[in-house]
């Protein structure tokens, strides 16, 4: 879906523009030298249709949900997190809870100012690029003499923290890291307790926790439950059990912790995501046919 070394997709492709209307209710739009950034607001849960931006660029989410889909792999994220994505990229998007309201900032500067071309990577509300774009925001917001300045220092940071993460880490993950990743993806919907796992990979168990935080910014126990919601998020899209046995078939103690584990990841009531998702699935299942 990337389209790299040639020209972009023909005029059918929507462009983003921050006058058009693929970015709800704009407010605080400013251009700069080398970006420019606004605030967007969407009122109730709305579809983004496929679009594509002219210049790389961050979306920071400040409140609702948010679901962008790109080559079929969808992107949940809730407020404090956010996403990159480089130019070109064909992608839409979807507001699952409102309002939501997000905050953009577009490259629109010289090449060597611009983050390097990743395609799309995610961030989580507890990394520095969101902590960094949520700076950027308040700075948005200050009018005085100083902000331009603000602003185009935290954007270097912003790309800093960029480069840095796409440089070569001089020591990689050890290996039975995989190892671990593995048993919890494969058994996400048991109970697992720390002693087992160091046990199955042989490792210390202070220095597994150390390593998931250091190269999954999570801990094991954190890892298997976001394995558990993304196949509960498929049982509320591609079945009709109910949020009960949903619950149950993914390995939660009950269906209140359930749904507030849900809720917090997703933003929405597992009932709200399936009323929103499941109908939009059955519709391309019935136009495959």
């Amino acid at each position: 879906m990337v389209n790299k070394g040639g020209p972009l997709p023909g005029n059918s492709i929507p462009i983003f523009s921050p006058q058009g209307e693929l970015c709800g209710t704009v407010f605080g739009y400013q251009s700069y030298d080398q970006l420019f950034v606004m605030e967007t607001r969407f009122a109730k849960p709305t579809v983004v249709p496929r679009h594509r931006h002219e210049n790389p660029h961050f979306v920071l989410v400040l409140g609702g949900g948010f679901e962008f889909d790109v080559a079929g792999g969808a992107n949940h994220l809730s407020s404090g997190e956010a996403i990159f994505q480089e130019a070109g990229l064909l992608h839409e998007g979807r507001v699952f809870t409102g309002p939501g309201r997000g905050f953009v900032v577009e490259l629109t500067g010289r090449q060597e100012l611009h983050a390097p071309s990743r395609g799309l990577e995610r961030y989580s509300r507890q990394t520095r690029i969101p902590t960094l774009l949520a700076q950027i925001c308040r700075e948005s917001r200050i009018q005085d003499r100083a902000q331009r300045l603000a602003i185009e220092g935290l954007l270097l940071l912003v790309l800093a923290a960029l480069l840095r993460e796409a440089a070569p880490a001089a020591a990689g993950p050890p290996q039975w890291i995989q190892r671990a990743t593995q048993l919890l993806e494969d058994s996400a919907c048991e109970n697992h307790t720390m002693d087992e796992l160091s046990r199955e990979v042989g490792v210390d168990q202070k220095e597994i926790s150390a390593c998931f935080r250091k190269y999954l910014q999570c801990t094991p126990s954190e890892y298997q439950r976001t394995q558990r919601l993304e196949i509960a998020r498929k049982y509320l899209v591609e079945s009709n059990f109910s949020i009960a046995r949903v619950a149950t078939e993914t390995g939660f103690c009950d269906q209140a912790y359930f749904c507030h584990e849900f809720k917090r990841a997703m933003n929405c009531t597992p009932s709200q995501y399936r009323s929103l998702f499941q109908p939009r699935k059955l519709a391309q299942d019935s136009g495959s046919k």
